[in-house]
């Protein structure tokens, strides 16, 4: 699949806070400097395919 969207990065807001919460939970050893969230606006098939490129998302 080729996933396309829109980006976000937030490295001191609401959203960085709760990321660095769940990160040190799951992996204590890392020091996250952003968080980067991804606004999904489309999946396309890249496989050989019968209707390849088509839009699935």
């Amino acid at each position: 699949f080729q996933i396309k969207g829109t980006v976000t990065v937030h490295t001191n807001d609401e959203i960085f806070r709760e990321n660095i919460v769940w990160m040190k939970e799951s992996w204590p050893k890392c020091s996250p400097k952003s968080a980067v969230l991804v606004k999904i606006t489309g999946a396309y098939l890249v496989k050989p395919d019968p209707e390849p490129g088509k839009k699935i998302l």
